[in-house]
């Protein structure tokens, strides 16, 4: 998927001290299950902490995150997600 922005290029000036990224799986993958979605995130995750260690060498924060709750675009799950994403 080539889509999103540069994120090591966006992060990489000495003014910035640490990187963000946000995370929306239902809103990006409309038309996949939510195993797929869980798989994504952990893969998506997984990458961009690769790039914060080995080349930015800076934190990473998780600052937007979360799916639809019961389908209600309204409410947003975050701890569901989460503990998906980060399950072993």
């Amino acid at each position: 998927m080539n889509q999103g922005c540069d994120f090591l290029r966006n992060h990489q000036s000495p003014s910035v001290d640490f990187a963000t990224i946000h995370l929306w799986p239902d809103s990006w993958l409309t038309n996949v299950d939510d195993e797929r979605r869980v798989q994504f995130a952990r893969r998506w995750i997984n990458c961009h902490v690769d790039v914060c260690t080995q080349l930015l060498r800076k934190p990473l924060v998780l600052a937007e995150f979360g799916w639809k709750l019961d389908g209600r675009a309204a409410y947003y799950d975050k701890v569901s997600l989460i503990m998906c994403a980060f399950r072993p």
